[in-house]
């Protein structure tokens, strides 16, 4: 049963109540957006391994650990145009002393002294795209999304782009991991990695609503979406 929810039954009501003015109300929201806008931007990626931290402040990587008294600027800084995706700033992912950190334009840069000092490794990568949409590590492989599909680096070294049965990539909405093993939401449905082909292999019907949202608790997913709920199916892994 589909419940409505009404403030009053009296129009504009409201107004008479709390004698607010409307034109004048709209007008100061107007001007303002780019004070909201600008503060928006002002903090971007966030990420923590552990107690340490690592957040973006105005377009600048900091780090913070426990014991110390202010944040330590890392000397990462993005001066890219703002992304029109939901990620706002750098694209952060971190395990102990190795820090990624993918900028709004594409580039991969990676620590491996928690932040002190930083390579740029975006030409090793295993395709072009536009912008990341996620890093994340699965025990010591390292994953990224991206608007041009998935890739994974097991060696440390060598970055290799994660297709289905067909050489296809696939552009994932999200990813997770479960412990070692790695998944994918897309239009078609939740996709589980198979290790030795390094293929996506699909493990649930496609979802009828945009999804916003994926996550894995043993043999149980969870499937968050816009303005649908959260959808839950039961999988038998392996």
């Amino acid at each position: 049963m589909k419940t409505t929810y009404t403030l009053n039954g009296r129009k504009n009501s409201g107004r008479r109540e709390t004698n607010v003015n409307v034109p004048e109300t709209e007008q100061c929201w107007r001007e303002s957006l780019p004070l909201i806008a600008k503060e928006d931007v002002t903090n971007g990626g966030f990420t923590l391994d552990g107690e340490t931290v690592f957040m973006e402040h105005r377009r600048k990587l900091y780090r913070w650990r426990p014991g110390e008294t202010a944040w330590h600027y890392t000397g990462l800084e993005d001066q890219g145009a703002l992304s029109s995706i939901d990620a706002k700033g750098f694209t952060l992912a971190v395990s102990q002393n190795v820090v990624y950190a993918g900028k709004r334009d594409g580039e991969l840069f990676r620590s491996l002294d928690s932040g002190d000092t930083w390579n740029d490794v975006t030409e090793n990568l295993a395709f072009s795209f536009e912008y990341f949409k996620e890093i994340l590590f699965a025990d010591s492989t390292v994953y990224i999304s991206t608007d041009a599909g998935v890739m994974n680096l097991h060696d440390g070294e060598n970055w290799h782009a994660i297709t289905d049965a067909d050489d296809n990539r696939i552009v994932m909405d999200r990813i997770t991991t479960d412990g070692t093993t790695s998944y994918g939401l897309s239009a078609n449905g939740v996709n589980q990695i198979d290790y030795r082909t390094n293929t996506w292999k699909p493990i649930s019907p496609s979802v009828p609503y945009r999804a916003t949202s994926l996550a894995v608790d043993g043999n149980m997913f969870y499937i968050g979406t816009a303005h649908n709920g959260v959808f839950r199916f039961q999988h038998g892994k392996h």
